[in-house]
C-alpha cells in the first residue's frame, strides 16, 4: 500500500505489541453489530522529474518543491 507517516517527530520503529493490543481493544469498543466504521484519508501522488509545467485547467508543482510536514 505504501502508507507513510511523514511527521518529522514520528516513532521510527514498529509498534510495540502492547500498543497494538490497546489499539485493537479501542477499535473493538467502537463496533456496532459486529461492524467497524472507519474514516480514512487517502492521499495519492506521483511525479516525474521533468520540472513544473503549465497546462490549462491544471496546477503542477515539481516534487522538489514539496517539503516535509513539521507537526
Amino acid at each position: 500500500m505504501g502508507a507513510r507517516n511523514s511527521l518529522l517527530h514520528r516513532n521510527r520503529s514498529l509498534s510495540a505489541s502492547r500498543s497494538f493490543k490497546a489499539m485493537t481493544v479501542a477499535l473493538d469498543s467502537l463496533r456496532d453489530d459486529g461492524l467497524l466504521s472507519l474514516d480514512l484519508e487517502i492521499v495519492f501522488g506521483h511525479c516525474w522529474g521533468s520540472g513544473s509545467r503549465s497546462v490549462d485547467g491544471e496546477f503542477r508543482v515539481a516534487a522538489s518543491g514539496i517539503g516535509r510536514r513539521n507537526s
